[in-house]
This record gives structure tokens, C-alpha cells and sequence, in this order.
């Protein structure tokens, strides 16, 4: 089972997992089936989403984060 990571989401303004950010990107645009959420404003104009697939965004474990280690911004909205 691989770490959990964080990074900076420009266009969210917040410290998301990847796999959020992944799970976000997921949602149906516009109206959304009842009982789910509409993509968000934020993730339909992002860019990050290639860079964080790939990792290529600046992350931190988990475990750094909750010790107070925060990544470096990752420019993308």
C-alpha cells in the first residue's frame, strides 16, 4: 500500500490528497445524478491534474504533514 500524499491545490486554495484530487475530478459536470456532487468550479479550470497524476507536483507524506510540514504551491489554476 503506497503513502498517502498531500500537496497545495492552487486552484482549490487547500492542502488535498492526491487521490482527493483524483476522486474530485471524477464527478459528473453540471447536474449530477441525486445523492452525488457536481464537479467543482475549481477542478473543471485546473491544470495540475496531468502533474498530479504523474506526481510531478510537490508533495509531503501523510505523517510530515500532520507534523506540521507543509509542500511547497504548485501554480496550475
Amino acid at each position: 500500500m503506497g503513502e498517502t500524499l498531500m500537496f497545495f491545490c492552487a486552484a482549490q486554495q487547500a492542502y488535498l490528497r492526491t487521490a482527493e484530487c483524483r476522486r474530485l475530478r471524477s464527478h459528473p459536470i453540471a447536474k449530477a445524478p441525486t445523492g452525488s456532487q457536481p464537479r467543482l468550479k475549481a477542478c473543471e479550470n485546473c491544470m495540475l491534474s496531468v502533474e498530479v497524476d504523474r506526481l510531478q507536483v510537490p508533495t509531503v507524506t501523510i505523517h510530515d504533514y500532520l507534523q506540521g510540514v507543509r509542500p511547497v504551491t504548485a501554480r496550475g489554476a
